[in-house]
């Protein structure tokens, strides 16, 4: 967001922004046009992140949802998604209903919504002139790094979400102040994609489709060339085993030589570990070999995934200690994170020391 204040994703550090008035909603300009005040589209959250997965450029930075203490039932409670521009760029707010996204452009407060102040998500800044209440803090999370902390962390951990938020928040300190002044990270989290449902990954996949009519590269060529290639009269586990062992380039050599099948389950098998995607089209009829090896390509030629790599990074670091304080007789709470960080040695260290936090933290 622009202004003073930066104010990070809670998970993962980097920047959680007001839109620009360019929503993902398909009619925004239709919605812009309508009149002043709130013209917003609501629709269910899971069709929400169905619908516009693969988002392009920054708008899965701008795709929220905040962590709020509600003061009626005092404990910490996760919004609705959304992906809202508001001219005033004042507030951060989300529907109240965790089950609910909300799109478009608001000016006003209708019902239905939470929201937060800006400059209160600022934690580790020296803008933060006096000190505040601790159940006056709210904290902005993508969308996408939400869904990763359910799939990474714990598919529950709403159930423990004081938890949560506490080993998040300490670890996002730490790292702020660890990549401060690092200008390779700061220029790659600028350029950071959809660490959940990458673009690139979205246009990889629906090629892949296409090239399911067509024959495979390494068997473009006539069936009467086909039968001069060697034929690999090798069980089926055997060759998995070689395959193994090659990267994408031998493997493609490796294809190019011999008469090697399809075998879509290895490559669907192989290509699992590095697409969340997956669980949308395991079922879908496309070149799995094509995509595994494109998706080994990317990793290592393009930035495609850093951002997915350094969030998985985090989020394994927050599960260890999720589930460390989950054994304690006391475990770290929002409340521990958010007074040191305010009241804290931390606060007063020089601007570009690394921000720790007490060993009993840990």
């Amino acid at each position: 967001m622009g202004g003073y204040y930066y104010t990070g994703c809670v998970v993962c550090g980097i920047e959680a922004g007001f839109g620009s008035c360019q929503s993902i909603c398909a009619h925004y300009r239709d919605l812009k046009k309508s009149g002043q005040g709130a013209q917003l589209r609501w629709l269910d959250a899971d069709e929400l992140e169905r619908t516009y997965r693969f988002r392009e450029k920054r708008e899965w930075v701008d795709t929220l949802r905040l962590i709020y203490f509600d003061r009626s039932s005092q404990a910490y409670r996760l919004s609705g998604i959304a992906h809202l521009a508001d001219p005033h760029a004042t507030y951060f707010k989300a529907p109240i209903d965790r089950n609910q996204a909300c799109i478009g452009l608001t000016n006003r407060d209708p019902a239905g919504l939470v929201r937060c102040h800006a400059q209160n998500v600022a934690l580790w800044s020296r803008s933060l002139a006096k000190p505040v209440d601790w159940r006056e803090f709210a904290f902005v999370v993508h969308a996408s790094c939400w869904s990763l902390t359910l799939r990474i962390v714990d598919p529950h951990a709403e159930d423990h979400l004081h938890t949560i938020l506490a080993v998040s928040l300490k670890r996002m300190t730490e790292l702020h102040t660890e990549e401060f002044g690092v200008l390779d990270s700061c220029n790659k989290k600028q350029r950071a994609q959809d660490p959940f449902r990458s673009p690139v990954v979205g246009r990889l996949i629906e090629e892949c489709k296409r090239r399911r009519a067509e024959p495979a590269p390494a068997l473009r060529r006539s069936s009467r060339v086909r039968s001069r290639m060697p034929r690999l009269n090798l069980p089926c586990d055997i060759l998995c085993l070689i395959l193994d062992r090659l990267d994408y380039l031998s493997v493609r050599r490796f294809c190019q030589a011999v008469d090697c099948p399809p075998m879509d389950s290895y490559w669907r098998c192989r290509a699992a570990p590095h697409l969340f995607e997956l669980d949308e089209i395991r079922h879908e009829d496309l070149d799995w070999r094509h995509l595994c090896l494109e998706i080994e390509k990317l990793r290592r030629s393009s930035e495609t995934f850093w951002g997915r790599d350094r969030i998985l990074k985090i989020l394994r670091h927050n599960k260890d200690a999720c589930l460390r304080n989950l054994k304690k007789a006391q475990p770290l709470t929002p409340k521990d994170v958010i007074n040191y960080i305010q009241f804290g040695a931390g606060r007063d260290s020089a601007f570009n020391r690394v921000f720790k936090y007490p060993v009993e933290f840990n």
